[in-house]
């Protein structure tokens, strides 16, 4: 589908004060969960593609903002290296998977794999980011720490981890779409946002399979052990004397393992590009994918509204 050239569209307000920062792969796994593998092009499958961009675009106009930047998984990571039981049953649970399961799964990672390494940098979006044996989570925790310095950074996924970056950033939350700040995290669990980490190495996380102390369990409840240990509620008794026996431990073995940037010495340098959308490959790369939704008058103008005017503040 050709489309006609029209009059630009006046940009959308955008004062460059808001960084997007997205955890891709969550991103990629909500639209795949949300919409399956229905869409397809040539006989590949598009629909997470085409689900992604539609939700990059969402967020965009909902934060007035076109700077934003993807961090990806990368599979087998140094996590899983340094520590066999590190998300063992979710491999486990892959490698048990029926055929018919592995191969929908493949057909999200092809997609994936598209996503980061040729549609977003083709539409003139640069800053998609993948290092060999680093979680997205790394990455992201690397550009909120030491990058957009003066910037509002918004982290946008559904991964608890990330509220230890909450001093420094706000989280849209994914599952709950809605905007989580320090203070609101503050006022439920009753800790500052840089103590989250020993609340999980204490507690330990039975998603990622890292193991903290006996009855206390990780800290997904306000009323966690782990929470009351580091408020101060708990000073006495079986679980006080458990985790004071333990807490040396849960420390050298546990901490390393849930707080990120994780082995952040070895990781490459990210290097931030000012983004270059155009319409031009906008229109390249929806009539690739047969996208025509997008390729429409109405749709069409959100995107060059939010991504096709030069942003006067550079990154």
């Amino acid at each position: 589908m050709k489309r006609r050239l029209r009059k630009r569209s006046k940009p959308e307000q955008n004062d460059g004060s808001n960084v997007l920062i997205i955890d891709a792969t969550a991103l990629s796994y909500g639209v795949f969960y949300g919409i399956g593998t229905t869409l397809s092009y040539n006989g590949k499958p598009t629909a997470v593609i085409y689900g992604f961009l539609k939700k990059v675009l969402q967020l965009c106009r909902m934060f007035k903002t076109n700077e934003i930047v993807f961090c990806w998984d990368a599979g087998y990571s140094w996590r899983e290296v340094n520590y066999p039981q590190y998300k063992q049953a979710r491999r486990q649970k892959k490698e048990e998977a029926l055929p018919e399961e592995k191969e929908i799964f493949d057909q999200l990672l092809f997609q994936q794999i598209q996503l980061h390494s040729s549609v977003l940098k083709s539409m003139g979006l640069k800053n998609t980011f993948c290092f060999p044996k680093y979680e997205g989570d790394d990455l992201i925790g690397k550009i909120v720490k030491e990058y957009f310095n003066g910037r509002h950074k918004i982290v946008v996924s559904s991964d608890s981890d990330m509220y230890q970056l909450l001093d420094k950033s706000d989280i849209f939350l994914l599952n709950k779409k809605k905007l989580f700040t320090h203070e609101d995290f503050k006022k439920k669990y009753g800790i500052y946002a840089d103590n989250w980490p020993i609340a999980k190495a204490i507690g330990g996380c039975s998603t990622d399979g890292v193991i903290g102390v006996q009855g206390v369990a990780d800290p997904k409840s306000p009323t966690s052990k782990a929470l009351k240990y580091i408020r101060g509620e708990i000073t006495s008794g079986k679980i006080y004397n458990r985790i004071k026996a333990e807490e040396n431990k849960c420390i050298q073995v546990n901490l390393p393992l849930v707080t990120i940037p994780y082995m952040e010495d070895a990781m490459p340098e990210i290097k931030i590009r000012k983004n270059r959308v155009t319409r031009r490959k906008l229109i390249k790369i929806f009539d690739k994918y047969r996208f025509i939704s997008f390729l429409e008058d109405e749709m069409f103008d959100k995107w060059e509204k939010i991504f096709c005017h030069e942003n006067k503040k550079r990154i």
